[in-house]
Parts: C-alpha cells; structure tokens; sequence
C-alpha cells in the first residue's frame, strides 16, 4: 500500500483534532444529558404503562357494563320486574360474578337486592342520571353502606318499546381493580388511586396513608423537579390532562406521579412509584465511567474504521474503474479475460462452460448514419439487453468497439445453449430504439464450449472467435457453435 501523502496526513490529523475536542465537550455536558435523558424516558415508559392500565381499567369496566345489560334486556321483557323468577336470577347472578351485591330497581327507586333485602335509590344521583339512559359509576359515598371503597354500575332496564322500566345495578370493589393493574410494574412498589377532577379521593390502597381525603391539600407542600409541574398539577386534572412530572421533596426519596384521564366521572387513575424503582431498567446508566470509557473506545474505533472504509472506497473506486468498461458498465477486456481464465483454470466442472463471442450487425454504419452519441447509447442499450438475459453469476465483458464476450457457467445440456441463444435473437427483436427509426439491432454471436471443444481460455477464445468468423461470413444475424461447424450445422434466426 503506498503512504500517504502530506496532504492526507494533514486530513486525518484535522479529524482526530476535531474528535478530541468533540470529546472534551462530550465529557463536560455528559452527566447533566445522561440525567435529563433518563428522566424523559423513565416518564415517557410511565405514561405508556399508566395508559396502558387505564385502557385495561376501561376494558374491564365496559365488561360489567355488558354483563348488567344482557339481564337488564331479559328483565325489560317480562310482565311483573319483582317476580320471584326475577328476584331468583338475581341472586343467582351475583353469586357467580364479581359483584359484592346486585340491586333491580323499579322507576320509583324502590328495588331489591341479591341479598334479599329492599332498598331505596330514589335520591340516589346514579339512580336518576340511569334514568336519563345512560351508563352510571357512582361515587364511593353513594355505596358506604358497604363498608367498603365500592362504586355502583347500573344501567336501564328497557321493555319492548324501548321505554325505561327501572334500573339494574351491582356494588363493586373499584379499589380492588386499580390495585391488580399495576401489582405486577415494578415489582409491585408503586401504588395507584383514583381521584375526581378536584382532588378528592375515589380509591387507594390502604396500606398507603400518604394521601388522605383530597389529593391536592395532601399534596400541597411537594416539590417538584420543575416549580411548572406544580402550578399545572390541579390544572391536569381539571381539564383531564395527562402527565407524568417527578417529586422532589425528599432528594434521597425521589418519586414520579403518573396520571391518565378516565372517561367516567372525570376521574383520574393516577400512579406514584420511588425514582430508584422506576429508574431500575435504566440502572446501568449510573456505571457512567464504564460508559464513558466505552463511548470513548467506540468513537475511536469508529474514526479508524471511517479513515478505513474511506480509504477502502476509494481502493474499491479505483479497483472498479480499472476493471469496469466506462461506457457501458460491463467488465473490460481485460478483466473479463482475467475472470473468465480463472474460472476455467480453478475450478473441475461436470457441467458446460459456454463462451461466446457477440459483435453487433452493421454498428458502423449506425455510427455514420446517426452519430456517435447515438451508437454510444445503442451500445449501452444492448450491453443492459445482455445482462438481462444471462443470470447474475455468469461474466460479461465488453472487450471492442462493438463485441462483447460471454461465459455462460454451469448449463447441463448442449441444447439448452442452443435454447438459450434462440431466446436471445427473439427478445432482441423487442428492443426499439426511436433514434434507429424502426431499425431492428442485430447481432452475430460465436461460441465455444468447454470442455465440449476445448478446456483453456485461449483455445476457447481461439474456437469461439472462428465461429463468430463463420456467423458473420454466412450472412450475419445468426449464432455458431463450434463444434457444429465440425458437423456441419448451422442455426439461422430470424
């Protein structure tokens, strides 16, 4: 390889000068970009996994509804609502569901309950909104007879006329459902509950008693990263906003409070979790001098293997240039020749080696009659043509003006030359060139096959020339090969 030049020197120097100087700049910004790109991700995973467990809280929520709705539609069908079939099913239905209690109610608000007992909902707020056709949840504090943090779902019960008949209901342990949604993040670390749009608490765990009633006035004295995130905290959640924003009160207990709208009530689901928990899948940050160093190891080998790869390139430009014809793209004659050697030198075939000599019909006088620009690209148009029609491992090479050499490797039969030559002279009647003015190409072609006739380069060379001699002498537009001029063939294609 030969050294390089002064000018070179200097163009990698400048290159590892401007890496050193990048790198100092790396190394002085590094620990303030790694901490504000792992926060980002750590709130953008928690965003993801709280929408993701709000959508799951929704799906479930939607199944109770279906599950109240198919009774509700058999209720709405029979004569008297209290029947003691009715009231049967009820009790039926809430022991085999994951309700505490189902309730049927009457337009009046007077009802009963799966178990047994009769109650009255007419003052009830989810009992006249059902009223209204619509879906209901209510609040804890509509179901505290309970004992329990319960919501009520319920539903309208329709007769056949599509008119509202009563309500049909059940109490549900809300609590319990947020608390399965995030018991498997983390390793179960965080917590979640559920607030209205003002703070107040609908559900949380009871193993935390960080919050109380209001998650606002319990909230009121953290400190968050930025003094934004707490101005927009209450605003959130009033106008249903989702955010993730981190809590630093205590800076050795850092945490994250993520939060995602639901579409009942204006809830939100909200999740709390201690940064170290959240930042686990990204502990190996915190090796930042293996990283450091790393980082810096990979930066040189990447500068020597750029320097590589350039000089490389340009080894390949040059390699290209030396072995590819400029004009058409084809391997010169040259390095056609070299190839095409080789093959035949190395390798012991069992199947044939087809090589073929091809000159274009009468090129010189499309060079007279049209211009050489417009044979150059005749040139180019023919050279496309014949890699097309020969695969992809087979060599060809210009190696004249206008004649081209083939070898075509690996064909099994004799005949399957003679196939694949008549295919040739037939698609080349396809190709129409405007500048020709309806002027078809033509070609004559000369083969020889090893080791059919010869086994060298140059004996094949030798062979294919005389039976391109003998297309040509005959007329032209026409392939030979060699061993059938010793029997005394000849194919003429139109």
């Amino acid at each position: 390889m030969k050294k390089l030049s002064r000018h070179e020197l200097m163009q990698y120097g400048t290159a590892i000068i401007s890496f050193l100087i990048v790198m100092t700049f790396t190394l002085l910004i590094f620990f303030w970009f790694v901490q504000q790109s792992v926060d980002k991700s750590v709130q953008n995973v928690l965003q993801k996994n709280t929408l993701q467990q709000k959508d799951h809280l929704e799906l479930v929520l939607e199944k109770e509804y279906e599950f109240l709705e198919s009774p509700a539609a058999y209720f709405g069908t029979t004569s008297d609502l209290f029947s003691n079939d009715n009231l049967q099913l009820l009790a039926e239905l809430a022991s085999s569901s994951s309700y505490h209690r189902l309730m049927l109610f009457s337009t009046d608000g007077i009802g009963h309950s799966s178990d047994g007992k009769k109650t009255d909902a007419s003052s009830r707020d989810y009992f006249q909104k059902t009223l209204e056709g619509r879906r209901v949840i209510s609040s804890p504090l509509s179901s505290s007879v309970d004992n329990e943090t319960l919501v009520v779902l319920t539903v309208p019960v329709y007769d056949k006329d599509q008119n509202i008949i009563g309500v049909f209901g059940g109490s549900i342990d809300v609590t319990e459902l947020t608390t399965m949604l995030f018991e498997d993040l983390y390793s179960g670390s965080g917590y979640s509950f559920i607030t209205d749009p003002d703070g107040n608490i609908i559900s949380i765990e009871s193993t935390h008693n960080e919050i109380r009633k209001n998650f606002f006035t319990s909230s009121s004295d953290w400190v968050f990263q930025t003094s934004e995130d707490g101005a927009t905290l209450q605003e959130d959640f009033k106008q249903g906003h989702a955010n993730c924003r981190k809590i630093i009160s205590d800076l050795s207990y850092a945490r994250y409070i993520s939060y995602q709208p639901l579409k009942y009530n204006g809830w939100m689901l909200c999740y709390i979790i201690p940064a170290v928990d959240a930042r686990q899948p990204f502990a190996f940050i915190n090796n930042f001098e293996i990283i450091l160093f790393a980082f810096f190891i990979c930066i040189v080998l990447l500068l020597i293997f750029a320097l590589w790869k350039i000089n490389q390139k340009n080894q390949t430009s040059l390699l290209r240039q030396a072995h590819t014809d400029a004009l058409t793209g084809l391997l010169n004659k040259v390095y056609a020749e070299h190839t095409i050697s080789e093959w035949l030198r190395e390798k012991d075939f069992e199947d044939l080696q087809a090589l073929m000599m091809i000159d274009m019909d009468y090129f010189k006088q499309i060079n007279d009659t049209y211009g050489h620009a417009t044979g150059d690209q005749v040139l180019k148009i023919f050279a496309g043509f014949l890699k097309e029609q020969f695969r992809a491992t087979d060599i060809i090479g210009r190696v004249g003006g206008d004649e081209f050499m083939i070898l075509m490797k690996n064909v099994r039969l004799d005949y399957s030359i003679h196939l694949h030559l008549q295919k040739l002279y037939t698609n080349l009647q396809n190709i129409d060139i405007p500048e020709l003015n309806d002027q078809k190409l033509s070609c004559s072609i000369g083969c020889a096959v090893a080791p059919t006739d010869a086994e060298s380069f140059s004996q094949l060379y030798r062979l294919a020339d005389h039976a391109l001699y003998t297309a040509k002498h005959n007329g032209r537009g026409r392939f030979v090969i060699y061993h059938d001029i010793k029997n005394q063939q000849e194919t003429v294609l139109s």
